[in-house]
């Protein structure tokens, strides 16, 4: 699975909006859309963020992806 589709999936699961993720990371709505369409690659920094939002570990997150 490529990190893109993983970040969308994990999303979906939980039920939430692109807007939602927004305010609660601080990261654009934009932004997020970007990564789910794999237009750009995340920091750590960013990583992060989305996966103490999901309330997964990092290793969680990334586990699976290519």
């Amino acid at each position: 699975m490529l990190l893109k589709d993983k970040l969308r999936e994990t999303r979906r699961q939980r039920d939430l909006t692109l807007l939602q993720v927004s305010e609660a990371t601080k990261l654009s709505v934009s932004y997020l859309s970007d990564l789910e369409r794999g237009r750009t690659k995340p920091s750590l920094d960013t990583l992060g963020r989305l996966a103490a939002y999901y309330d997964l570990s990092m290793v969680d997150l990334l586990a699976s992806v290519e």
